[in-house]
């Protein structure tokens, strides 16, 4: 991912990583994978605590791992 969208979540302006993927050197070596972060709720001011219509305040991380 470029590294301006390496975040999955906006606290008071200070984006941060915080859901992180551990995949080991053998398994990477040989299996197909993708990651990806979906950026929405973290943008567009929802608030924790607050109820609304939007689930949370984090942005979505997905990861495809093809396993052989």
């Amino acid at each position: 991912m470029p590294r301006g969208e390496r975040y999955d979540y906006n606290h008071r302006g200070k984006l941060q990583a915080l859901m992180h993927g551990i995949v080991g050197k053998q398994h990477a070596a040989r299996c197909k994978m993708e990651y990806e972060i979906l950026h929405g709720n973290e943008l567009i001011g929802a608030q924790p605590g607050r109820l609304g219509d939007k689930a949370t305040d984090h942005a979505y991380a997905i990861a495809r791992i093809e396993m052989r």
